[in-house]
Order: structure tokens, then sequence, then C-alpha cells
């Protein structure tokens, strides 16, 4: 159990795929400190989209480079689980197509 003062500030991010380019970012905070001052809520979600604006711009750059590779692409031992995952989901999707064939033909 927490200590009654303790600061407790929750943040959940969710991103869901529009289209093999775009994608929809939504987040919001959680906290249980002055949770009904709007001048601090608003204070918390300048400052959390103005990191996202900071990353935008980098993301924006990622998306290039995968759109138009001049170079293969490079996994590091800290993409072992993304790796994983992506291997997993490949998987999955040449599963479907077979599956999906089958009832075709």
């Amino acid at each position: 159990s927490l200590h009654e003062k303790t600061f407790v500030m929750d943040s959940y991010n969710f991103m869901t795929p529009v289209t093999e380019t775009e994608t929809r970012y939504y987040w919001f905070q959680l906290r249980n400190v002055r949770p009904q001052d709007e001048e601090l809520s608003q204070m918390m979600a300048h400052d959390v989209r103005k990191a996202f604006e900071e990353d935008r711009a980098v993301l924006h750059e990622v998306q290039k480079g995968m759109t138009h590779k001049t170079s293969p692409h490079i996994d590091l031992s800290i993409d072992a689980g993304p790796l994983r995952f992506r291997r997993q989901l490949e998987a999955m999707i040449a599963q479907e197509a077979l599956v999906d064939e089958k009832m075709q033909g």
C-alpha cells in the first residue's frame, strides 16, 4: 500500500494504424494530486504535447527512411522483442493467407 502522500501519475499511450504510413496516437494521464485543478491539467497536457511534437519530427523522418529505404534493415540486440513480434505477426499473416487460398481454391 502506498503512503497517502505518494504522488501517483499514470500515463497511457495507444497507437492505432490507419494506413501503411499513418498511425493515430492517443494518450491520457491520471494523477492523484489536485485532480480538479484545470490549470495544472492544462500545464501537464501542454508539456506532454510539446514532448510529442519533438518526437513527431523524428518519427516523420523514420517513416520517410522506411518508405524510401537505401540500406537493409539492421536489428540490434535491443530490438529482440519487437523483432520476435514482427516475425510472429508475419507467420500469422502467412498462415492466414494459406487458409484463404485453401478456402478459395
